[in-house]
């Protein structure tokens, strides 16, 4: 880019919205209604001429949806008249969230907050962004662009991968598209070759708020130095994406999916993902019903807090409120989370960088000091827990007693783990006759042969192998710097976030994975109960759960639920697996579906998430029939088996079928770190179809 050749800068101010991570999250969304944008507002007053403005706050859609909803008259009245001025705009989106989690409806809840506001100030929100998150699903092309969304920004975190795609593209899915454009950073420039006009973010830190007028004209006097012939203005995304759509036709085309780097993170609280995943279920069953629809009173509500479990925020920030690198075994974590206190005397000598870091965070967030606390750092998690129920409490009577009972059915209980005393038992390898499928299961549990009418399905591969796996330091390393960059500007707080630093010090600890064994295998009718034990030393020195059941219904389909029950609290890194791999013609006809999109699992950029996906089903439609296994609450998959650690820039292995991962705890961040919770997930396997031989 020849800088003195541009003549006009476009100047977006924004800070960067974690609904929680620096603070609880209700306590960051009390800020930005009580400071940060009486803040804005006066400091547009200020700053801006009526001909000349220089101070534009950018924020996403549901801050000030939010205010509106919560803030006094008088306060929402400020805001109002700050909006007709042009002082304060939204973009088209709500928040960052990791979309591959949303379902359709509930993305497009997500961009009708913007719609909302349009009609209400006579606006047309052409532009959004997104921000930390790397990259998100094609699935989003079609409802944004439904919603008269022509332009997204992504300012990826800037320690994490960047996908391998042009920084400015078209991204395509069948006939609607939409132009995105890459920052390495929150928000570095932006530029396309041929034209003069470019975008620049003035970004203040995590939930910092407005600059001061101070830092407002400092920062457009650095703007004018870079570009010395160029008129800077404070501007906003939908005035720079007028300009960059006239440049439309240069850009290059991607079709290609992108995923998501972090989408591990949803598995780090599986009870909360399956109330999830069980709600948005129930809520499609009430609107099949004509029960519940998108006019009811409620509706937003219910909405806005279940996408709000999406949000890209799941907890506090781990260094700034616990901050605990040494205790890493069971034991000694037991003891430290009973005693409550850590000190920075927990880092190690491997954490001394992060140290200036740390101070420098606790005087922006914490007051100056430092007391690491087990308890508040859970109650973060307890608090994004409370966004199922508070969905659940937005219902009116009926409907709120049937979701909770739906939650409730979630829920293990003593039946879900007693050994069925009816029924005959089945041994390893028996073959079972069941209506018109013939099972058998090997001494784990796993169904290893599988037939419908005259079809085997399942020969070679297996459904349903449930195992425990753990890693040590080198995996945790080696994911590190395969996966991050920037190592000189950002190892001081990257490696607390996206590593595990001071494990090494667990010098016994292996990369190891323990299949469960099947105590008792019963059949009785159609239904086949499989008692399961897990292994008793990672269960005694790690969090392997003591036990777990699966129940396979057969009818037309056969249903699956899987419940474990005695997983203890456990630091070091870990994850659950359940294993899925049918004998197929040809597995690249293996579908994704996500927001109700299919997608191919191996037409992923390289730097975009090949391995991991959050998905609602996984479909084949071969020339040997159908499949579609719908994983109706363990949405996260890895393909071509089980992958946690390592690099994410080689494609799958198909043939090598798809590991639902149930939990685990692969970053810090602000993710759940460890589970000791009782699960359950429920899958749905629907197959059709047979190949006959030709005559």
């Amino acid at each position: 880019m020849d800088k003195s050749a541009i003549k006009k800068v476009h100047v977006v101010f924004k800070t960067h919205l974690d609904i929680g991570f620096t603070d609880l999250g209700q306590n960051v969304l009390n800020k930005y209604v009580n400071h940060y944008i009486p803040l804005a507002i006066d400091l547009a007053i200020k700053i801006n001429k009526e001909k000349e403005k220089r101070f534009i706050w950018t924020v996403g859609s549901y801050l000030i949806d939010y205010y509106f909803r919560h803030a006094g008259e008088e306060a929402c009245k400020r805001l109002e008249a700050s909006i007709r001025r042009g002082d304060i705009c939204w973009h088209g989106l709500a928040f960052t969230t990791h979309t591959e989690l949303l379902d359709k409806e509930l993305f497009e809840y997500d961009l009708s907050l913007s719609d909302k506001l349009d009609k209400r100030f006579g606006k047309n929100t052409i532009s959004a962004k997104m921000t930390d998150v790397p990259g998100h699903t094609k699935a989003i092309i079609g409802p944004m662009t439904d919603h008269g969304k022509v332009y997204m920004h992504i300012g990826v975190n800037p320690s994490s991968m960047v996908p391998q795609v042009p920084l400015t593209y078209r991204w395509k899915s069948g006939d609607k598209e939409i132009i995105i454009q890459y920052s390495i950073e929150y928000g570095a420039p932006c530029y396309v070759e041929g034209m003069d006009e470019v975008l620049e973010f003035a970004h203040t830190g995590d939930n910092l708020g407005p600059q001061s007028v101070e830092a407002v004209e400092a920062e457009m006097d650095r703007i004018q130095a870079i570009y010395p012939q160029a008129k800077i203005v404070a501007s906003t995304m939908d005035m720079y994406a007028e300009s960059l759509l006239q440049y439309k036709v240069h850009l290059p085309v991607v079709e290609e999916e992108i995923g998501d780097t972090w989408i591990h993170g949803i598995a780090s609280d599986p009870l909360k993902i399956t109330r999830y995943r069980g709600l948005i279920e129930w809520k499609d069953r009430m609107e099949r019903e004509g029960r519940l629809c998108r006019g009811d009173s409620f509706y937003g509500n219910f909405m806005e807090n279940l996408l709000l479990v999406a949000e890209h925020t799941w907890g506090l920030d781990y260094k700034k409120y616990l901050a605990d690198f040494t205790n890493w075994e069971k034991t000694d974590f037991q003891a430290a989370r009973k005693a409550d206190v850590t000190t920075l005397d927990f880092l190690t000598n491997r954490n001394a960088g992060m140290l200036k870091v740390l101070q420098e965070d606790f005087h922006k967030y914490r007051g100056g000091k430092f007391d690491g606390s087990f308890k508040l750092y859970e109650s973060s998690h307890a608090e994004q827990m409370e966004y199922i129920w508070k969905a659940v409490d937005t219902l009116p009577g009926e409907l709120k007693e049937e979701a909770k009972k739906e939650l409730d059915r979630l829920t293990v209980n003593c039946r879900d783990m007693a050994e069925r005393e009816d029924g005959r038992t089945i041994y390893p390898y028996d073959r079972v006759v069941i209506g018109e499928w013939t099972v058998s299961f090997d001494g784990s549990g796993t169904m290893v042969y599988l037939k419908k009418g005259d079809r085997e399905w399942i020969t070679d591969g297996g459904f349903g192998r449930l195992s425990y796996e753990t890693y040590n330091a080198r995996n945790c390393v080696e994911n590190y710097y395969s996966y991050n960059r920037a190592f000189r500007q950002n190892q001081c707080w990257s490696e607390g976030d996206f590593s595990k630093p001071g494990l090494e010090f667990v010098e016994d600890l292996d990369n190891q994975n323990y299949v469960f064994g099947a105590k008792k295998i019963s059949a009785d009718g159609n239904e086949i109960h499989i008692m399961l034990k897990g292994n008793e030393e990672a269960n005694t020195k790690y969090g392997c759960p003591k036990q777990a059941v699966i129940t396979y219904t057969f009818g037309g389909d056969i249903k699956v639920r899987l419940c474990w029950s005695g997983k203890d609290a456990n630091r070091m890194p870990e994850a659950l697996w359940f294993d899925v791999c049918f004998d197929v013609e040809n597995p690249y006809c293996w579908r994704l579906k996500k927001m109700g999109d299919l997608i191919s699992p191996v037409e992923i950029v390289r730097g975009g998430n090949r391995r991991q996906h959050c998905v609602e089903e996984l479909s084949y439609h071969g020339a040997d029939g159908k499949i579609v296994v719908i994983n109706h609450h363990s949405p996260l998959v890895s393909v071509g088996g089980k992958w946690m650690y390592g690099d994410y820039r080689n494609l799958p292995d198909i043939k090598k079928g798809f590991s639902y991962n149930l939990f685990n705890n692969k970053w810090g961040t602000n993710f759940k770190m460890w589970c000791e919770d009782d699960c359950c997930f429920e899958y749905t396997v629907k197959i059709t179809g047979e190949c006959k031989p030709a005559i």
